[in-house]
């Protein structure tokens, strides 16, 4: 038994420091959540995302370190599972909420070295992806239910698959890629730099597919999309 703020707990003390730091003051029926987490970023070669739901946003800083910060709010009586590891040189990690995902209000900024990763795989029920610039990833795996993808990393080859929310690619290729999304309801967007020569295959059942791409100086760029009700556009 432990007392804690003239409260007594029969849980171990591990888990009632860690219910206390994840809730650091309630509003009315939902509370606010921040945590921090730290990694040495110079032993992850890889990076595996698990979310219910939230904003997520990775970007890179001049660190050394990979730092994950949850903040936002959800409801008194949900239950988050907040977890952060390293296991054989790949960075897990874990959001998800027992309760209902769709009206939250939770971001999870990840700040990365800039330095080139094998693999960034991330699945969710309902999230909103942005990789920013200067993220640089040799693999980029993206499997969504609902919510928004957009991407300016540097990548190899990136596989996208959502059921409904929109896709947006920026890149400015330094060798060669491939790209392939397919989404059963959401617009696709692809802005092509430094592609010579595009093997290209858009296929859009309730919509309209336009390559407004000029092919300069460059690399090879292969792109396989497909959307059911959505436009494709190619630039």
């Amino acid at each position: 038994m432990i007392s804690i703020n003239e409260k007594n707990f029969s849980r171990s003390k591990e888990k009632i420091l860690k219910d206390l730091s994840m809730e650091n003051h309630k509003i009315g029926n939902s509370r606010k959540l921040e945590e921090i987490r730290n990694e040495n970023g110079s032993i992850i070669e890889q990076i595996k995302i698990e979310a219910t739901c939230g904003d997520i946003k990775i970007s890179v800083s001049n660190s050394s370190e990979v730092v994950v910060h949850l903040y936002g709010e959800v409801e008194n009586d949900e239950d988050v599972n907040f977890d952060v590891r390293v296991i054989n040189q790949e960075l897990r990690i874990i959001l998800k909420i027992k309760e209902n995902y769709v009206s939250r209000n939770l971001k999870l900024d990840i700040t990365i070295p800039k330095k080139k990763f094998k693999l960034i795989s991330a699945s969710s029920i309902s999230a909103n992806f942005i990789l920013e610039k200067d993220v640089l990833v040799e693999s980029l795996k993206v499997t969504n239910q609902l919510g928004n993808f957009v991407t300016k990393a540097t990548f190899n080859e990136v596989y996208v698959s959502s059921v409904k929310g929109s896709v947006e690619i920026f890149i400015s290729a330094v060798h060669n890629i491939t790209i392939v999304v397919s989404t059963m309801d959401g617009d696709v967007s692809i802005e092509l730099n430094n592609i010579a020569h595009m093997d290209l295959l858009a296929k859009s059942m309730n919509g309209y597919a336009k390559n407004f791409h000029k092919c300069d100086n460059g690399y090879n760029a292969d792109l396989y999309i497909s959307t059911i009700r959505g436009d494709i556009k190619i630039k």
